[in-house]
Formats: structure tokens, sequence, C-alpha cells
């Protein structure tokens, strides 16, 4: 699967994170780091224990992590959650549909 592949099946911006890492082995090596990367474990862990503030962090760091990939569907996702938990509402942080968009990234 190519980059641009990848971006179009999970509804990415590959022209928008093409034009900012301008290779395509960038964007594979910073996604590949994305997907290493435990902030939506560590996440869905603070949800589970119901602590909006450490939450928040997580939701907020995904948010802007999201965003510089270009993973938009993901960017809108968390950028919910971030505003819920900003008024410490976890209620409304429960069931992140971005659980399906990581899977399909891995």
């Amino acid at each position: 699967m190519t980059v641009k592949e990848f971006y179009s099946g999970v509804d990415g911006n590959y022209m928008e994170i093409y034009s900012r890492f301008l290779n395509d082995d960038k964007i594979r090596k910073y996604l590949y780091i994305f997907l290493q990367d435990k902030t939506f474990t560590n996440l869905c862990i603070e949800i589970d224990s119901k602590n909006p503030q450490r939450a928040f962090i997580y939701a907020h760091t995904l948010k802007v992590l999201s965003q510089n990939l270009s993973l938009t569907p993901l960017y809108m996702k968390s950028q919910q959650i971030t505003r819920a938990l900003r008024n410490n509402n976890i209620k409304n942080g429960i069931g992140f549909p971005g659980t399906v968009f990581l899977k399909r990234l891995h």
C-alpha cells in the first residue's frame, strides 16, 4: 500500500501532508512513530479511571498529532473529546470512535 492509498483509505489529507513533508518516506516514518506512540492507550486508561484532567492532556496531544499528520477524521474526533474533557465532562469523552480509525492504521 502506498502512503497516498493509506491516506485515501482513512480519509486523511494526503496533499496537505505531502506539501509539508515533500516525501513519502518522511510521511511513512512519522506515521510509524505515531503508531508506536502511547497517547491513545493512555487516553483510554485515564477515561476508564475517570480522570478528566489527565485524559484531557492525552486527548489534546492526540488532537495535535493527528492534525500535524493530516489524519483528519482522527483529528475531528479527538477535537470533540478534547472539548468535552476541557469542561471535565468525562461522560462525553467515553465511547471514542477513534479506536476503529486507529485499528485501520495497523
